[in-house]
């Protein structure tokens, strides 16, 4: 007599666990053995790398395009968080790169403010159900050759950082002044002490030409309305200027709101020249602040790619670091990356055409 067998039906496959990688940069301030242990906590499955240097960075980011990770999460200075951002997006062209969490780990957190990170443990917790976005960084080519940074220019802020970092130099030679180019003490000194007072008193200004390289420009009223469009080979601006900065996040750190329009598209940034005393906007801090400051001679503008032409050098800043005194910069965006956004940004609305379905890359 046969037997009738019966097909018995399989169990439903539970679904993939995500693979997770870390990027930490040891040097960030919260960045330490006791961050560390609690992100292995919250993810005990993760791969954590933790970097001291640029060639371990490297070596961490060649690993990580090649791992076929589906989340990497990344923290540190808002240097570090663009570079990893971008180093690992491009290792991974033509591959899948996975989506990238911003934790805020830095010092003044700009990228991760403008992307809602909560504290690091719940980014990794809340990682599912956050949206992801498309985020580029500003390329800057010159003289100290390529860099890729969250926000830049020169003018009032790089002017005083110039001078902290020339002061630094020339304390930390002697033993003697050597406390004095440390900490805040030594940033307080040499800006409140030097580099405003001279800025105040000589008010550093420079005749300025930008080009527009990329797709289409705009320039925008305080309310974000289109009041010009700009060509390819056009000019952006011509004429003198006392400050002019640049970037793709709206913050320059502790949610100063710089670039309130940098948000407008992804495939562009916010594009910012000013030609007045610094006096003005520092009486009214608190507009600043929010990103709501108007003035007749402060310019807006939205542009993926263009150049800088200075008739005498100026210090130039990217990412709060000064790479020296330049007379051209050329500007353009970087290849987006997928990033994960835990809220909504509150910026100006602009009302934009749509973006191309293709654009140059950086």
């Amino acid at each position: 007599m046969r037997r009738r067998l019966h097909k018995t039906r399989s169990a439903p496959r539970a679904p993939r666990a995500l693979k997770v990688a870390i990027l930490l940069n040891k040097n960030a301030r919260k960045v330490n053995a006791r961050a560390i242990q609690a992100l292995r906590r919250q993810a005990p499955n993760a791969d954590i790398f933790v970097t001291a240097n640029l060639a371990e960075a490297e070596a961490a980011f060649e690993r990580v395009a090649k791992g076929k990770y589906d989340l990497l999460f990344t923290g540190g200075g808002d240097g570090t968080v663009c570079h990893a951002v971008t180093r690992v997006s491009e290792l991974c062209r033509g591959g899948s790169a996975p989506d990238i969490g911003i934790l805020p780990l830095g010092t003044g957190n700009a990228i991760a403010s403008f992307l809602q990170s909560p504290s690091a443990d719940s980014c990794l917790r809340d990682a599912p159900s956050a949206r992801r976005a498309a985020l580029s960084f500003p390329t800057a080519r010159g003289a100290f050759g390529e860099r890729k940074a969250a926000f830049g220019g020169f003018g009032w802020d790089a002017f005083i950082l110039d001078h902290y970092y020339r002061w630094r130099a020339a304390c930390g030679a002697r033993a003697l002044t050597r406390p004095l180019a440390q900490g805040l003490a030594a940033y307080l000194v040499s800006g409140i002490g030097w580099a405003v007072p001279k800025m105040l008193l000589t008010r550093p200004r420079w005749d300025v030409k930008i080009l527009n390289h990329g797709p289409e420009a705009f320039r925008l009223s305080p309310a974000g309305e289109v009041l010009a469009r700009i060509g390819r080979g056009e000019v952006i601006y011509e004429g003198p200027a006392q400050l002019c900065t640049f970037g793709s996040c709206p913050y320059f750190g502790f949610k100063l709101k710089a670039l309130p329009f940098a948000a407008a598209r992804p495939d562009l940034m916010h594009l910012r020249v000013a030609d007045f005393s610094p006096l003005w906007p520092v009486l009214r801090l608190d507009k600043m602040w929010r990103g709501t400051y108007q003035h007749k001679r402060l310019w807006d503008f939205l542009a993926s790619e263009f150049s800088v032409e200075l008739t005498t050098p100026a210090a130039v800043q990217l990412g709060g670091d000064i790479v020296g005194h330049l007379r051209r910069l050329d500007v353009a965006l970087s290849r987006p990356a997928s990033v994960l956004r835990y809220g909504e940004y509150e910026g100006v609305a602009v009302d934009l055409p749509a973006p191309p379905l293709t654009r140059r890359g950086g």
